[in-house]
């Protein structure tokens, strides 16, 4: 007589607890016997009692006894989901309800197995590494899950790619390291120039992919040169589409973003505050002409001489901008923050003392003192105090009195000179 139906015929069909018993004697049985595969055959006979059964209730119960029982090893749970994955008739919903419904403390390593193993689709893997609590399975299955995303983000809108990449971040609460970093890079540099070769699209957007990168760090990365290595490799393998993409025209387009973005901050802050970085600092006149007619645009009015000077100055990076000030100021520890804090705000309230920073900045000298060591530093300071109370005592001592008369005289001299 078949084993299931012995099973069944003795512990009764739908009895969830005498099923789950029945298989683990089975398992205990043929090991001790010596059968060479004891789990693969076990597993066999978990597949026919469940194709054999028809109530759901009954089957969820027996799955979770199985990954419950001391007997039977974590390996055929691991075997017995991979089979049901690759069964059509079989809902995978059981695996991760089983999963999540277990009393016990299910094993991360037994649910990482599971995804990896599995033919489950994405929702249904995400929804079991819910389960996992560590960190380095968890880095490693998101990783993963982006490179699939990867591969398959042609069919996905934007929209969805960026759903799909909000949702593997928020398994690492925001903590990404730069692999993951890279790899949302190349998601989104690869999702861009499928949207480039499209033959309905012929193009990109910005707005809906900028929400995961931000536009002044596609800037920052020089996203346009990463979307362009992947439309190369695309038109490599499906032929070349002239004019289609061309990465100054991409560049553009995200600067004028970011001239949207600084526009409405400037709403808020009363100031241009323009991103700096390497790739800012490098963009030709014509680019940053182009960005501060942006701005210009968006701003619905002309800039003044001043303002135009001051965002040329941020773009090349020899003016600072407000964002990277309270950037430095949250990085001072708290034991000096008061008083670094005081500091600046009695330099914000004296104009001159700003010019005069600004002059020895200008001329290196504040960078040469401030790579001297702490105490030549103070000498350093103290000799040129000295120097100037020198001076100015000398020159109140030897200024001269000029009388109207030698005024008179030097004036005529002059005259008769001529």
């Amino acid at each position: 007589m078949k084993l299931t139906n012995k099973i069944r015929d003795i512990l009764g069909r739908n009895d969830a607890k005498r099923l789950a018993e029945g298989i683990a004697n089975t398992y205990t049985e043929n090991k001790v016997s010596g059968e060479e595969h004891p789990i693969d055959s076990t597993v066999e006979k978990i597949m026919d009692i469940i194709k054999e059964n028809n109530n759901p209730e009954t089957i969820r119960e027996v799955l979770r006894r199985i990954l419950e029982k001391e007997e039977i090893p974590n390996r055929v749970f691991e075997k017995t989901a991979r089979e049901i994955s690759k069964d059509k008739e079989i809902p995978n919903d059981f695996i991760t309800e089983v999963v999540e419904e277990s009393k016990t403390n299910v094993p991360d390593s037994v649910i990482a197995t599971i995804v990896d193993e599995s033919d489950m689709n994405t929702e249904q893997r995400l929804q079991l590494m819910k389960n996992v609590e560590d960190k380095k399975i968890l880095e490693q299955r998101m990783k993963n899950e982006l490179i699939i995303l990867y591969k398959n983000c042609k069919e996905k809108r934007d929209n969805e790619v960026v759903e799909r990449i909000e949702e593997i971040k928020s398994f690492l609460d925001g903590e990404t390291n730069e692999e993951i970093d890279v790899l949302v890079q190349k998601v989104i540099a690869k999702k861009m120039a499928e949207n480039y070769y499209s033959d309905i699209k012929k193009g990109t957007k910005i707005y809906t992919l900028s929400k995961i990168i931000p536009v002044e760090e596609m800037i920052e990365i020089d996203l346009p040169s990463k979307v362009e290595e992947e439309y190369r490799k695309k038109e490599e393998i499906e032929g070349k589409k002239e004019g289609r993409f061309n990465k100054d025209d991409l560049t553009a387009m995200i600067l004028r973003e970011m001239a949207r973005n600084i526009v409405k901050k400037y709403e808020e802050t009363r100031t241009f505050i323009i991103p700096q970085s390497d790739n800012m600092r490098n963009l030709d006149k014509k680019q940053e002409q182009d960005f501060i007619n942006a701005i210009e645009v968006f701003f619905g009015q002309e800039l003044s001489q001043q303002e135009v000077t001051n965002i040329e100055g941020q773009i090349r990076g020899t003016r600072g901008n407000l964002e990277e000030l309270l950037k430095q100021i949250r990085k001072i520890p708290e034991e000096r923050k008061r008083e670094s804090i005081d500091m600046l705000a009695k330099l914000v309230q004296d104009s001159e003392t700003i010019k005069t920073l600004g002059m020895l900045a200008d001329r290196n000298l504040l960078k040469t003192l401030n790579e001297m060591p702490i105490e030549k530093r103070e000498r350093t300071i103290e000799s040129i105090d000295k120097v100037l109370e020198n001076r100015k005592y000398h020159v109140a001592d030897k200024t001269p009195r000029i009388k109207q008369k030698q005024n008179i005289n030097y004036r005529k001299e002059t005259s008769e000179g001529r």
